[in-house]
């Protein structure tokens, strides 16, 4: 907690990560959606210790097939995505969620192809 003017604020960097994950999970109504928010808001680019606190409550938040469809959008640039594949691959594992890439990636999540 730290006091800023005449109130207090709390900032908690797992809190902001969860908050902005559930915004994500709940305010996004279709999967292409919320790819489109994570793009535009170069979430992607954060740093790694706040995309790995983001990815991880997302990962965890998602039904298993937006897992699976999201998954398949991470891994067609691992080195951009890489840390989302990661939190996506272990909250499969946990939810015995097998996940399998086709040979031609075409997810509706991703329809420019990369």
């Amino acid at each position: 907690m730290r006091r800023v003017g005449r109130s207090w604020e709390f900032r908690h960097d797992q809190m902001r990560a969860f908050l902005a994950a559930s915004s994500l999970a709940d305010d996004t109504p279709t999967l292409t959606q919320l790819v489109a928010r994570i793009e535009e808001e170069k979430m992607l680019r954060l740093r790694r210790d706040d995309q790995e606190a983001l990815w991880s409550f997302l990962a965890d938040l998602l039904a298993d097939h937006d897992v699976k469809e999201l998954w398949i959008y991470a891994q067609k640039d691992p080195g951009e995505r890489g840390l989302l594949q990661g939190a996506l691959q272990r909250a499969a594992d946990r939810r015995k969620i097998l996940l399998v890439r086709p040979a031609e990636v075409d997810s509706p999540c991703d329809p420019g192809g990369g």
